[in-house]
C-alpha cells in the first residue's frame, strides 16, 4: 500500500488502496503514480499506465401497456451510447416485426392476435475495445381492445321500424346506442334494439345511428361504429271513383299520387284491373262494396293504400202497356207498372209525363209505338215500349125502299158498308 494518485479525470474509492471508481471515472488513459513511504529511508514511487475503455450503452424504454387497436409502438424513448455504435431489436413474440431493427428509435408493429406481453430487446455490437455487447428490455402489455359493429347501413319506408344488428367483441362488456334523429330505440343498450323514426326523421330522409363501447379498463378507450338508415317516403294515394252508379251503368276507379304501380282489391262482385284507373261497364248491383287501392313507387318498393266505398243503385222495374187495339174517336190508354218514381212518355201523340197518360178521340195516326222512361229515386232509369194499334171506323150506309109510307104498310130498309 501506499498513496496513489493520478492525472486528472480518474477518481478513485479508496487512494490508500488504489481501487478505481469505474463509474465516476471518464474513460481515458491515465498515469497513476503510487508512492511508498519506506520511513527513514524515505519513499519509492512507482509510475504506469491504465487505460479505461467506455463501455456500450442502450436503454430500451419504460415498460407500457398499449391497445391492440394501435396496432404498432414507436420506441421513441430507447437510446444507444458509449462505445456501441450499432444495435438490434429482437421480440419474444413471432407475430410482430419491426420497421428496422437496427433503427434504435424504430417503430415495432404488433402483428396478429398480439395481446397479451411481449418483451423487446435491443442489444448493441460488441465495441472494439475491451467492454462487451450490452442489452435492455422493455416489457409491453398488448391489451385487448374493445371492438363493436352497428351493422351495415339500410333503407326502409316511412311507417316502418328497422332492428338493429350490432356486434360487440374483445374488452367491450356493455354498449349504448345514440342517434342523431329523434325516433326512439326499444332499448338503447341490446345490440338487436328496434328503432322506431320520428317524423321529423322521415321528413329528413336518413338517420346516423351509432353505437359505442363502455371505457374498458387499462390503455384502451371507448370505440364507435356507425349505420345510416334511410327512409323513403310512402306514395301518396288516393282512390277515387265515379260512385254511386246505376246497375248496368260503367263503374269508373281512379287513383290520383305519384305511385307507379297499382293493385285492387275488393269485396264486391267486381275484380278490378291492377291499373291507376280501372273500369267496368254493364255493372252489377253486386258490385256495391269497398274498394282498396295499394299504390306502389317501384324504385323503392314503399307502399301506401286509400279506400273508396262504391255504390251501385238498382234499376227500376218499367213495364208498358195500353188498352190497345182501339178504334178512331175512342180512348187510349197508355200504362206502367214498377217501381218508378217519374216517367218520360216519347212515341206517337207526345203522352204526357205521367204514369198512366189517357188520349180521347184517339185518330188512325195515334197508331206507334210508345216507349217510357221510368226513373227511381236514385236517379236510375229503365225503359219499356208498347205498339199501339188504332183501328179505322166501318163505312156504313142505309137506304129505304120509300122514305114516306102509310101506316100499315111495309118498307124495305138496305144497309151498307160494314
Amino acid at each position: 500500500n501506499g498513496a496513489y494518485s493520478s492525472t486528472e479525470g480518474l477518481v478513485f474509492v479508496n487512494a490508500g488502496t488504489g481501487e478505481i471508481n469505474l463509474a465516476s471515472t471518464i474513460p481515458g488513459t491515465y498515469t497513476i503514480t503510487n508512492t511508498v513511504s519506506l520511513g527513514a529511508c524515505g519513499s519509492d514511487t512507482e509510475t504506469y499506465s491504465v487505460t479505461i475503455d467506455q463501455a456500450a450503452t442502450v436503454f430500451a424504454g419504460n415498460d407500457a401497456a398499449v391497445c391492440e387497436s394501435a396496432l404498432s409502438y414507436a420506441l421513441s424513448s430507447a437510446t444507444r451510447g458509449g462505445s456501441a455504435t450499432t444495435s438490434t431489436w429482437t421480440s419474444s413474440f413471432a407475430g410482430g416485426s419491426f420497421a428496422n431493427a437496427a433503427n434504435i428509435n424504430t417503430n415495432y408493429t404488433f402483428g396478429s392476435n398480439p395481446v397479451g406481453t411481449v418483451t423487446l430487446t435491443v442489444t448493441t455490437n460488441d465495441p472494439a475495445n475491451s467492454c462487451l455487447a450490452v442489452s435492455d428490455q422493455v416489457v409491453l402489455t398488448i391489451q385487448d381492445a374493445a371492438e363493436v359493429s352497428a351493422g351495415a347501413d339500410a333503407t326502409i319506408c316511412a311507417g316502418q321500424t328497422y332492428t338493429l344488428a350490432g356486434t360487440q367483441g374483445g374488452s367491450t362488456s356493455n354498449i349504448g346506442w345514440t342517434r342523431d334523429g329523434t325516433g326512439t330505440f326499444s332499448s338503447s343498450t341490446s345490440l338487436t334494439p328496434v328503432y322506431t323514426p320520428s317524423g321529423a326523421d322521415v321528413t329528413d330522409g336518413s338517420i346516423i345511428l351509432t353505437i359505442s363501447s363502455d371505457n374498458p379498463t387499462g390503455a384502451c378507450g371507448v370505440v364507435t361504429d356507425q349505420m345510416v338508415l334511410t327512409i323513403n317516403p310512402l306514395p301518396t294515394v288516393t282512390a277515387g271513383s265515379n260512385s254511386p252508379v246505376c246497375e248496368g251503368g260503367t263503374l269508373n276507379l281512379t287513383t290520383t299520387g305519384n305511385a307507379t304501380a297499382w293493385v285492387w282489391t275488393g269485396t264486391g262482385s267486381y275484380n278490378p284491373a291492377d291499373v291507376q284507373n280501372p273500369s267496368t261497364s254493364s255493372v252489377a248491383t253486386t258490385a256495391t262494396a269497398t274498394y282498396t287501392v295499394v299504390g306502389t313507387i317501384v324504385a323503392t318498393g314503399c307502399q301506401n293504400t286509400s279506400n273508396v266505398s262504391v255504390v251501385v243503385n238498382a234499376k227500376p222495374t218499367v213495364t208498358a202497356g195500353s188498352n190497345s187495339p182501339v178504334c178512331v174517336g175512342a180512348t187510349l190508354n197508355l200504362t206502367t207498372t214498377g217501381n218508378a218514381t217519374s216517367w218520360v212518355w216519347t212515341g206517337g201523340y207526345n203522352p204526357d209525363d205521367i204514369q198512366n197518360p189517357v188520349h180521347t178521340n184517339t185518330v188512325l195516326g195515334d197508331a206507334a209505338s210508345y216507349t217510357v222512361v221510368g226513373t227511381n229515386a236514385a236517379n236510375c232509369s229503365a225503359t219499356s215500349t208498347v205498339t199501339v194499334t188504332v183501328n179505322a171506323l166501318p163505312t156504313v150506309t142505309a137506304t129505304a125502299s120509300d122514305n114516306t109510307v102509310c101506316e100499315g104498310t111495309s118498307v124495305t130498309l138496305t144497309g151498307g158498308g160494314a
